[in-house]
This record gives structure tokens, sequence and C-alpha cells, in this order.
């Protein structure tokens, strides 16, 4: 029973509330419900389909030098050892945080990092600087005892494996 009209007094009210982008994840959401409900003849449409979203515009800030050199701090302050080189390894490489983590001995090459990119981005290899050389040699260095192996992600845990998505979850909130 709830009709397009339910809807996008809902989103008016929660673009008022809260910001406007949370209105338009609430949208996605329930778009994606009733479209589930749809599929096993739960209602007969999905009134979600019906409203327009709210105009949403893209972050353009880039973060201070300072601002990076006060978190990377706090990184490396953290439980978490993986965390400030991967920091910077993104940081130079102008990478997320998935292709951060997919990083293995595979892509280092001669001349700097083949990343592989995500999202349709071409991938590209990022030069060596003293820097970015600095940062792998710390991630190398973090757990000697770990098995080795070309396939070995750069950033692992002291066993090896990848370091999950999850793990940057419980720091973020942190801060």
């Amino acid at each position: 029973e709830v009709r397009p009209l339910h809807i996008r007094n809902f989103m008016d009210a929660m673009g008022a509330i809260e910001r406007e982008v949370t209105a338009n994840r609430h949208l996605s959401y329930l778009s994606k419900l009733l479209g589930w409900g749809c599929e096993r003849e739960w209602c007969q449409s999905n009134p979600a389909k019906l409203i327009s979203r709210f105009t949403e515009t893209a972050r353009d800030r880039y973060i201070e030098p300072w601002e990076y050199d006060f978190v990377l701090g706090i990184a490396r302050a953290s439980a978490y050892p993986y965390l400030a080189p991967m920091m910077e390894v993104a940081y130079l490489c102008r990478a997320r945080s998935i292709e951060v983590r997919g990083l293995t001995e595979v892509n280092i090459k001669e001349d700097g990092i083949y990343l592989r990119r995500t999202k349709g981005s071409i991938s590209e290899i990022t030069g060596w600087s003293d820097r970015l050389l600095a940062a792998v040699e710390e991630a190398r260095g973090l757990f000697p005892g770990a098995p080795v192996s070309i396939q070995r992600p750069i950033f692992h845990s002291r066993n090896g494996s990848p370091i999950p998505a999850e793990s940057f979850k419980g720091f973020a909130r942190g801060l």
C-alpha cells in the first residue's frame, strides 16, 4: 500500500532533518526492498522507481598537508602497524583502499608499483619516490615471520593473509 507520495514525503522530511545524500541512500534501499517484494509478488509495483533523487554535488576538497600528517601520526600510534604505510602508498599512488590491499609482490616492478585500478580506471605504474619506496619497505618489514610468496599481499597480517576491509572500520570510528 506504499504510494509514491509516501516516499516523496519521506524523502523531503529526511532531506530536511538529515542530509539530502542520506535521503538518496534511503531511497536506494527502499527501491531495492520494494523491487525484491515485486519479484515475489508481494506488491504490484515499485513506487520508489518513480521518485527523483536530490541532486548531489561531488566533493572537491583536497586535504591540507598538516591534516594528512595529523592522521598519519594517529595511524602510526594505532594498534594497526600496517595502517601508516598503507596510507602512504594510497596517497602517493592516488589509490583506493581495495587497490592498495590488493597489491602483491607481483605488482612491485623495477620502475615502480603497478596498480591494477578498479571502477573502470586505467591501470598504471606509479614511479618510485623515496617516500613510496620507504612505505613499501616498511610494509615488507612488519611481519618478517609471515610466509613469503610472490602472491602474498604487500600489506598482510602476521600469517601472510590479506588485510580485510573490515579492519579499517574500527580505526575510522576511533578518529
